[in-house]
């Protein structure tokens, strides 16, 4: 049976909450996030909780829901996505290759690392999709490609040519 743990970002103050315990209602449902350091209560609409997803990276690091990751698989490029969670499964957003569907988690634990989260490091994601800052994403001939940008090279001299094939 995996850990329950939760970790709350407080939306107001844009940082972490530390949460001593939550309080649920009857039917399950978040009531408020009592403060480990003694200030009044969270309500659920301050805070965004995430779960744990029971896993930890290579390094050793938890991964809880919202948490960006970088997949470095053995046979493709390193990617930057999102760990969601449904239906009690967690998953990498976006990872399979072949069809742009969702990947879970324990399938892939030896080849993803925690690079930080949606709330506090949203600009690794890039406005929300999942990217990696060090590839191009390109169409030719009808098929999508994936290619590093140290895969250009810069050709001071092609307009030159062009011009003089003209």
């Amino acid at each position: 049976m995996r850990e329950i743990k939760f970790r709350a970002w407080s939306k107001e103050e844009e940082c972490w909450a530390s949460i001593d315990s939550i309080a649920l209602c009857d039917d399950g449902s978040v009531a408020y996030l009592v403060s480990a350091d003694g200030e009044p209560p969270y309500l659920e609409e301050d805070v965004e909780l995430m779960r744990y997803t029971g896993l930890d990276d290579i390094n050793g690091k938890p991964i809880y829901e919202d948490d960006i990751v970088k997949s470095n698989y053995k046979y493709a490029q390193p990617k930057i996505s999102q760990i969601i969670m449904e239906d009690g499964n967690s998953y990498i957003a976006g990872e399979d290759l072949a069809t742009g569907n969702e990947m879970l988690v324990s399938d892939h634990i030896d080849e993803i690392e925690v690079i930080g989260n949606v709330h506090a490091n949203p600009e690794l994601l890039k406005g929300g999709e999942m990217s990696n800052p060090e590839t191009t994403e390109y169409s030719h001939n009808g098929a999508d490609w994936i290619v590093q940008e140290s895969d250009f090279i810069k050709d001071d001299n092609k307009e030159d040519e062009d011009e003089t094939r003209d």
